[in-house]
């Protein structure tokens, strides 16, 4: 009687997995279109669409859903794609206020422009060599002014100067982003 039992139970997970496979087939592609066009992002927008089903998959006993299935993926991906978008905006504005703090700016600013990053890399690529070897190693690799005298063979007032002198030089070059 318990064989009997188990194999209706493997019928049945075997069933549900099936039944699963089919509704994930149906609805991924206008998903993926709608999850890309709330992000931008078509790769995360397949990992947001793979977390749904997941979801969806470890609940399928627990949580019975009210309104139609296709309605609760697609509110579901709405939902965490606006996670996601809120997620990367906090992001964005931290890896922003680093970049402005390295700059000596103040970080108490209204709205960041989103291409501030890459505009302070080609600014870091275009500043004198010393200057650059200097900011590099202090602002970005987060070594001292003593650590990087010693990595160039030069004085900690030397590291100092360049690295003022860079900053100087990112603010001028990058005065219409702050």
């Amino acid at each position: 009687m318990a064989s009997g039992k188990s194999i209706s139970n493997k019928h049945n997970q075997q069933g549900d997995l099936e039944a699963f496979e089919t509704l994930f087939n149906k609805h991924y592609s206008g998903l993926l279109r709608y999850g890309s066009q709330l992000t931008g992002n078509e790769e995360s927008s397949r990992e947001i669409i793979q977390e749904v089903f997941m979801r969806l998959w470890e609940n399928r006993e627990r949580k019975p859903i009210d309104n139609s299935l296709k309605s609760y993926l697609f509110s579901a991906v709405h939902n965490r794609s606006l996670n996601y978008l809120r997620h990367q905006k906090i992001e964005q504005n931290h890896q922003s206020a680093i970049w402005l703090e390295w700059l000596g700016a103040p970080l108490q600013i209204p709205e960041i422009n989103p291409f501030l990053k890459k505009a302070l890399i080609t600014a870091i690529d275009s500043l004198p060599q010393r200057a650059k070897e200097c900011f590099s190693y202090t602002q970005l690799d987060g070594l001292s002014y003593q650590e990087t005298a010693v990595l160039m063979e030069i004085k900690i007032k030397t590291v100092e100067n360049q690295v003022n002198r860079a900053r100087k030089l990112l603010q001028k070059k990058l005065r219409h982003f702050i």
